[in-house]
Formats: structure tokens, C-alpha cells, sequence
């Protein structure tokens, strides 16, 4: 038996906690408005976004940066921009331990006057446990700026608050996946001068995904997810990309609340993906590049509901 090391018992003892403030907040019932996040289309491809874990390879430089521009409910345009990086900072073979740095950074602009500015500092672990599995943990901690600018006589507003985020998952192969993580975990709470205050709602995130090679050419990979926000929504998905030559890709799903399925009269939505992209494309022996495009649009209440469309580019250094 593998011997579980001193930072994954750190890591569990870390999520144990967490998992314990989730049930306090929840139990608070705060009278407050959530915020979440525009929904990117892209889970399959970047599922940072849900999980600060990713069962990626052992690259030495991993970044990511997209753009995603649609329009909200309230008919405002949105457009949010995101960059990252992860550099190993200790490997020796795939069978050692390995760890990763990096930060984040995310924009989201809603209307003329709202901006939602993220910066994480990111830590991830890497911890094989046989020559065919692993598990890897990761943890996301940082600031969000909550920025109102200035309307009139109304002076702006800018707010910075605590943002942390944490996760892990389980890879076997290189093949399957499946993985867990909790999102906003300080569920803070702060005043942007309304009737009620504003909170970071604590949610949760779980995923799994299998990929199948059904010969030299193609594989099909399947991907699914749930987002569980507390008194709010609960949110899940499916996707299947096809990989042709395993550099093409080819993606679809949906995703949608529970209500939109059983509450006809919901304002919640039921959401399709397309996708296109490649990955894996080689630039010379040492460095890929995995690039897409994404549209997504309503299937259901669409009078107020709107598609977004975004792309972004991978990198890694192997």
C-alpha cells in the first residue's frame, strides 16, 4: 500500500474543515444576493474553472488565457477575460510527488459600470499512486475586487474580498477522472449599498469523465458535472467531444438547472455547447498548444436568456 504523505493529509484535513464551515453557512440561511460567476461553456476543456485541481500532465509551464463575450438577463453585455499559469516547481519521474505554482486572473465586465476583477495565488500536488493512477490536489487563494463605477451623483464603489477555492480529483490512466470541489469556501458577505448585501456564495462542484479510444483515429470523451449552490440552483451538465487523430476536437452537450426540468414557468435555463478546437498541436518537440471556439445559446426561455460565444489557447512546455 502507497503511503499517504504529509501534504495529502493536510490537504484532507483542509477539505474535512471547509466542508464543515459549508455546513454552518448553510445552516445561517443568510438573507443576502448571490453571486456567481458567468458560466463558461468550456468544462471538458478547462475545468479549472470548477476544480483548482486538473488532472493535466507534468508540464513544466502550463498557461491559459479566453474570452467569453454574451449578454445577461438584464440584457447587459458581459464579457469576462481569464489568464493563468502553473510552473513545476519539483519532479523527479512520474512516479514521484510533483508540485506546481502559479496565479490567476480573471475580469468580468457586466454592463457599463459593474467589473469583477479575481487574482488567486494557486498551489498543486501531483501524487501518483501506482504507475497508472493518481490523485491530485489543488487550492486557489486570493482577492476579488467588486467595482461600481460612478453614475451620476452616485459616487463608485470598490470593494476587495477574501476569495479561496479548493479541490481534488482522482485520475486513472490518464484515461478517467473524477473529482470534487468546493468554490467560494469563505462565503463572505460584503455591503455594495443595495437593500441587501452581496455574498460570495460558497457552492460545490463535482465531475467525472472517461475517455474512449475506439481505434488509431478516433476517441470519444465523455465528460459530466453537477454545481450544487445552496438555496439557489443545482446546476448539471453532460458533454461528448470526439478527437480525431486525437488533435481535432468536436464537442456538444447541455447543461441546465433542475428547475428549468421541473418548473416549466422557471426563468432558469436549459443551455447547448458546441465546440470546436484542436489539441495537443504540436509546435516543436517540446511545446503544444490546445486551442477552441465555443458558442452556446438557450434551448429554452430564450426571450431572456442569450448566447455567448468564447475562445481561448492553451500552452505547455513539457
Amino acid at each position: 500500500m502507497i503511503k499517504v504523505t504529509s501534504n495529502l493529509k493536510i490537504l484532507a484535513i483542509l477539505t474535512i474543515y471547509f466542508t464543515f464551515l459549508a455546513s454552518i453557512g448553510e445552516a445561517q440561511k443568510l438573507e443576502s444576493t448571490p453571486y456567481l460567476r458567468t458560466e463558461h461553456a468550456i468544462k471538458p476543456l478547462y475545468f479549472s474553472f470548477i476544480n483548482p485541481s486538473k488532472p493535466n500532465a507534468t508540464a513544466r509551464i502550463t498557461s491559459a488565457i479566453g474570452y467569453l463575450s454574451g449578454t445577461s438577463e438584464a440584457r447587459k453585455r458581459i464579457r469576462s477575460f481569464y489568464a493563468n499559469t502553473l510552473v513545476r516547481i519539483a519532479h523527479k519521474d512520474s512516479l514521484s510527488q510533483t508540485h506546481f505554482l502559479g496565479i490567476g486572473i480573471s475580469s468580468e465586465q457586466d454592463g457599463p459600470i459593474l467589473a469583477r476583477n479575481e487574482f488567486t495565488l494557486k498551489y498543486e500536488l501531483r501524487q501518483p499512486i501506482n504507475s497508472f493512477s493518481f490523485l491530485k490536489a489543488g487550492v486557489d487563494f486570493g482577492t476579488l475586487n467588486y467595482d461600481i463605477g460612478s453614475q451620476g451623483s452616485n459616487g463608485g464603489i470598490s470593494i476587495f474580498i477574501p476569495t479561496g477555492h479548493i479541490g481534488a480529483s482522482y485520475v486513472y490512466k490518464n484515461r478517467s477522472e473524477i473529482g470534487i470541489a468546493i468554490n467560494q469556501m469563505f462565503n463572505s458577505t460584503f455591503d455594495i449599498g443595495t437593500d441587501q448585501p452581496t455574498r460570495l456564495i460558497r457552492h460545490y462542484n463535482i465531475h467525472g469523465s472517461h475517455q474512449l479510444k475506439l481505434n488509431q483515429l478516433h476517441d470519444v470523451n465523455l465528460f459530466v458535472w453537477d454545481k450544487y449552490v445552496p438555496e439557489t440552483e443545482n446546476r448539471f451538465g453532460g458533454y461528448a467531444t470526439y478527437l480525431y487523430l486525437s488533435k481535432f476536437t468536436l464537442s456538444i452537450g447541455l447543461d441546465s438547472d433542475f428547475k428549468a426540468i421541473t418548473n416549466p414557468q422557471s426563468t432558469s435555463n436549459t443551455r447547448g455547447v458546441f465546440t470546436l478546437g484542436v489539441t495537443n498541436w504540436q509546435l516543436d518537440q517540446n511545446n503544444l498548444i490546445d486551442a477552441f471556439i465555443a458558442y452556446s445559446a438557450p434551448i429554452n426561455n430564450t426571450s431572456i436568456s442569450f448566447a455567448n460565444i468564447e475562445f481561448g489557447i492553451n500552452y505547455r512546455m513539457l
